[in-house]
């Protein structure tokens, strides 16, 4: 899977017309910094952090991030329009190279 996380497009209404695009670099990866803890999560925080263009990760790295990120509010997740746009903005590494 690829994110670009400089060029993230938040997606906000109910069909996927309605985005903005963003830099979500920086509030990312100190959201996985402050979430996974380990040396993994600060790979993937640095990697997001330092990006500038697509960052690639293995389907275990996008599982992990995914199952951080998908938690309830209460539990450190993040907010649903956010979850969905991550997950509408990975791209599977087959389709990006066609």
């Amino acid at each position: 899977m690829t994110i670009d996380f400089k060029n993230f497009k938040l997606f906000y209404g109910l069909d996927d017309t309605s985005f903005q695009i963003i830099d979500w670099r920086k509030d990312f990866a100190n959201y996985l910094l402050s979430r996974m803890g380990g040396i993994e999560g600060v790979d993937l925080a640095l990697r997001v952090h330092r990006s500038d263009g697509p960052v690639e990760f293995s389907d275990e790295e996008f599982g992990a991030i995914k199952a951080v990120a998908g938690r309830k509010l209460e539990e450190g997740g993040i907010v649903s329009a956010y979850f969905y746009s991550l997950c509408n903005n990975a791209v599977a590494q087959a389709s990006a190279t066609i």
